[in-house]
């Protein structure tokens, strides 16, 4: 394992980067690679996600109605009820709730406080439908029914009003970029640049914190939806410095049946790539390439074999 960290071990980017195309069905020079986005947070990070909710505005005939409610990690459960396991996953520190009207209109507001922005994206992404129409509003934002989110920076928001008219949507819309004002970091996870942009489904990219497809050890991932004449599937990536995740993803593959070969079209590392069927989300195909877990789930070569190891050759 010695010989495969020297050969695994990346730099770090510079800086958080914008969402841009990283894949192309071409070959491409090698790019500079993230190798884990280390976000440096305190040792008790200090909460002030009440602050983000705005205090009356007059001039917007915004009016607080009531005091902020803050609620720590310690009072989500009974705070959400059923959904408290969704902030739990994605470690919630504390959460911010207010009622407004604005413009006569009542509107709501929640605003989640994570420990890194990558963990508030996570929360934001996990429910929101794939293809949606993007709101330019923080790092990224959506609006589906009566409610409008987004994420910026560690935060997660939500605002919502009672009825799916202009007049509210108006309303909801002024109090959400009110609160977007108060946050000033903006960008995406960057490790969404070493996805390939061809045929990708945007929006589609999640991060999952821990177990995905319920595999345990599985944890940190990064996922981008594909659609290629109708046949969809999904490219995955983790950081694996120390290749315990394929370990991991092969011994459990094994626990299940057979396991084959990844075509030789794919360069894996030194040939680690193998294909395996779960009983829930068929056929995958994954295996290391520069420090990183990566691989597609559904696997169906006659669909993905080329732009999947184009992508792999891209990573090296």
């Amino acid at each position: 394992m010695t010989e495969y960290l020297k050969k695994t071990v990346w730099p770090l980017c510079a800086g958080a980067l914008m969402i841009a195309s990283c894949g192309k069905e071409e070959a491409e020079t090698p790019k500079p690679q993230p190798a884990e986005e280390h976000v440096v947070v305190p040792a008790e990070p200090v909460i002030h996600v009440d602050t983000l909710m705005p205090p009356t505005i007059e001039s917007y005939d915004l009016l607080l109605t009531d005091a902020v409610t803050t609620v720590p990690a310690s009072g989500i459960e009974d705070y959400v009820g059923e959904t408290a396991r969704d902030y739990t996953a994605y470690g919630a520190l504390a959460l911010a709730s207010a009622t407004y009207t604005v413009k006569q209109i009542p509107v709501y507001a929640e605003v989640v406080q994570f420990l890194t922005p990558v963990d508030a994206y996570g929360f934001y992404a996990r429910l929101r439908p794939d293809g949606i129409e993007l709101l330019s509003l923080g790092a990224e934002g959506y609006a589906n029914g009566n409610s409008l989110y987004f994420t910026a920076g560690e935060y997660a928001v939500t605002v919502s009003v009672q009825e799916d008219t202009k007049e509210q949507h108006e309303a909801r819309s002024l109090l959400a970029h009110e609160i977007n004002s108060r946050i000033t970091q903006c960008l995406t996870p960057q490790f969404f640049l070493l996805f390939p942009s061809n045929h990708r489904v945007l929006p589609s990219m999640k991060y999952y914190t821990n177990q995905y497809l319920g595999i345990a050890g599985i944890d940190s991932v990064y996922t981008i939806s594909y659609l290629m004449e109708g046949d969809s599937a999904v490219f995955f990536l983790t950081v694996d410095l120390t290749g315990k995740k394929y370990i991991g993803l092969k011994e459990y593959a094994r626990s299940l049946g057979e396991i084959t070969p990844a075509p030789e079209s794919f360069p894996y590392y030194e040939r680690s790539g193998f294909i395996f069927d779960h009983p829930d989300h068929g056929r995958i195909v994954a295996g290391l390439v520069r420090g990183k877990l990566v691989g597609i789930v559904p696997y169906r070569h006659e669909s993905y074999e080329h732009l999947g190891s184009l992508w792999v050759t891209g990573l090296l």
